[in-house]
């Protein structure tokens, strides 16, 4: 029997979404007895510098998980960039182009070469899809690799480049219908080469808001993001709705970003905006547990676990209309609003402070949804692996 090989650029503390969730997968599978190894880089997180090995290679068992870690290959941050500049303004981007952003995004020649040693003993998992290590993994064993591409409609998606990935491989893991149907429509993708395997998220745990309000000083209602603070993920839009809602009505609601790194803010948007960096999960959930209202306005989500973890606490969600997978999450679990404009955000966030009761009934709508279907405990994604790859 094959071993699943979850192969991610980085893994660990100080990750993002995709790495957390596949860390929490690994780990979830071990515990139950599937065979399950990661297989990264050396680099520490999205955050460093990506030719920088700052962890030791080899193998180390954390949490129960086999890890290899691999050396990072150099790299050309300048060509990477020249590319990516194209991809974040929209401008058209040549095939040739699309490889040269491949060959020097985030790599590793070591990794590559136990891939090809190795294809006889796993099925190869790659996850996230825009990074080198799953670009360049997936050509070496086609045959036995997988796609967990966490896809949203994103300009590298739209390229020739990605649409020979999607179809090159064994078969893709999507998070929900909404990516599936991305992934139909932008690749042609059949249905029957991809399944809905669904994201998981951790249910136990016990949060306080007080200690948080005490630690923060901040006994001020608040809305809460979680996430990082990047104009892709709609960060400065949020921050510029707030303050204008803040000029319209008024009042004591503050706004809390949750992140790593910082953020530009003007002097307006200190006086009502509290920029926290990365926090521990205990102080994550402290901060659900303590907010009135959870804000997710990034539209490049393809499942967005922060909106998870704030229905778990009983939160109401305020998310963007323009994100197909946030505002169906919306819809299924009737656990927030949307907005689309700055007048719709402040409508939406006046709705709930005048609501009181309506706003927790909402936020409990969204915490019945996601232990209904997102908690790993009874749910196949925890063996989904094993059962797509055929074991």
């Amino acid at each position: 029997m094959r071993t699943v090989a979850l192969v991610i650029p980085w893994y660990g503390q100080g990750t993002g979404g995709a790495e957390l969730a596949a860390q929490e997968l690994a780990e979830h599978c071990c515990r139950r007895g599937y065979r399950v190894e990661v297989l990264t880089t050396c680099c520490r997180s999205p955050y460093d510098d990506w030719s920088s090995n700052a962890l030791a290679a080899g193998r180390e068992i954390l949490n129960g998980v086999a890890v290899h870690r691999f050396p990072v290959a150099p790299r050309d941050a300048d060509a990477y960039h020249a590319v990516n500049y194209k991809f974040i303004h929209h401008l058209p981007v040549s095939r040739e182009e699309c490889t040269r952003y491949m060959e020097n995004n985030i790599n590793s020649h070591e990794l590559m070469a136990f891939i090809s040693r190795e294809q006889e003993r796993y099925w190869f998992v790659f996850t996230p899809f825009p990074f080198g290590t799953s670009y360049w993994g997936h050509t070496i064993a086609p045959r036995v690799s997988f796609l967990m591409p966490h896809l949203h409609d994103e300009p590298l998606a739209h390229t020739e480049n990605i649409r020979e990935m999607f179809h090159r491989v064994r078969g893709v893991l999507f998070n929900t219908p909404v990516d599936q149907a991305l992934a139909e429509r932008l690749f042609g993708l059949p249905r029957e080469r991809g399944g809905v395997m669904g994201g998981g998220v951790e249910t136990e745990g016990w949060a306080m808001a007080e200690r948080w309000r005490a630690r923060h000083r901040l006994g001020d209602p608040f809305v809460l993001y979680v996430g990082k603070k990047q104009a892709a993920k709609n960060v400065d839009m949020l921050v510029e709705y707030f303050v204008e809602y803040k000029r319209r009505y008024g009042g004591p609601l503050k706004l809390v970003l949750l992140g790593p790194e910082g953020m530009a803010l003007s002097e307006a948007a200190r006086r009502y905006v509290l920029d926290i960096g990365a926090t521990s999960k205990e102080e994550r959930d402290d901060a659900y547990a303590a907010s009135s209202v959870f804000c997710q306005p990034s539209c490049n989500e393809s499942f967005s676990r922060v909106l998870m973890e704030a229905w778990l606490a009983g939160k109401p969600a305020l998310v963007h209309e323009g994100c197909e997978v946030t505002s169906w999450h919306c819809r299924q679990s009737n656990g927030g609003l949307y907005f689309h404009d700055a007048r719709m955000f402040a409508a939406c966030l006046e709705y709930y402070l005048q609501h009181p009761r309506e706003a927790e009934m909402i936020g409990a709508q969204g915490r019945e949804y996601v232990l209904r279907n997102y908690h790993y405990d009874g749910l196949w994604r925890v063996s989904g692996l094993f059962r797509v790859a055929g074991e």
